[in-house]
């Protein structure tokens, strides 16, 4: 209720963002719903708010008013800052429905904030068909679009697979190649090195590990870039 009355007309910008992060407490899907109304507010940060309070919710709702808002919203679209909010929302629930939307066009936004946020969240979705999709996309997209991005793509595909070719697109096909047909996902992500993971760890607003609880392979040398 409390959320419903804060964005009726003449509210207040504070009462908004206050009553969102008050709804965080409610994860149910006619929160989701009322919640999502602040992605057609007129102010820029109410609309950010409520971006990030939808992946917070952790609710299939929350995800499902996200989807709607990246296949409707053209005013997020036309914004980088909130389409890139609006797609590491949803990649953050690593649902493998998202595939096909998180890949779309990936490289056709210039915005490295945009292109990041398709990139881990495929990285993010532990299934064989998102490992699948970051291969399609290194290996058929051009150099000139590829390469800027190898660090992330490595990074998802690593956190993925437990592999590590480093930004080498030729590195990566053949062990993609002598390996996918018996290349299974684990439910939790593969151990990294530390620094990719404080990286990762950081993007995603994750705990970092406790030492005692990582497998040592902080001193693994990366493969030589080609």
């Amino acid at each position: 209720e409390a959320l419903k009355e804060a964005f009726e007309k003449g509210s207040e910008v504070a009462d908004r963002l206050e009553a969102i992060e008050a709804a965080l407490a409610y994860p149910h899907e006619d929160i989701a719903k009322a919640m999502a109304k602040g992605l057609k507010d007129k102010e820029h940060e109410v609309v950010l708010t409520t971006i990030v309070a939808l992946a917070r919710l952790k609710h299939p709702a929350a995800m499902k008013e996200l989807v709607n808002a990246y296949k409707r919203e053209r005013a997020i679209k036309k914004d980088d800052v909130l389409f890139a909010a609006t797609l590491k929302s949803i990649g953050s629930y690593g649902d493998p429905d998202n595939i096909d939307l998180l890949s779309d066009d990936l490289f056709q936004n210039t915005s490295k904030n945009v292109i990041r946020a398709r990139i881990f969240g495929l990285g993010k979705t532990r299934s064989v068909e998102a490992a699948k999709e970051l291969m399609t996309i290194m290996s058929s997209s051009g150099h000139k679009y590829v390469n800027p991005h190898m660090d992330e793509i490595n990074l998802s595909l690593s956190i993925l697979t437990g592999a590590d070719e480093g930004k080498s697109r030729n590195r990566w096909v053949t062990w993609w190649n002598a390996n996918k047909r018996t290349l299974k996902i684990t439910e939790e992500p593969q151990e990294i090195d530390r620094k990719s993971q404080s990286k990762w760890d950081q993007y995603w607003d994750l705990e970092p590990k406790k030492k005692d609880e990582r497998k040592k392979k902080d001193k693994r040398e990366k493969p030589d870039e080609e």
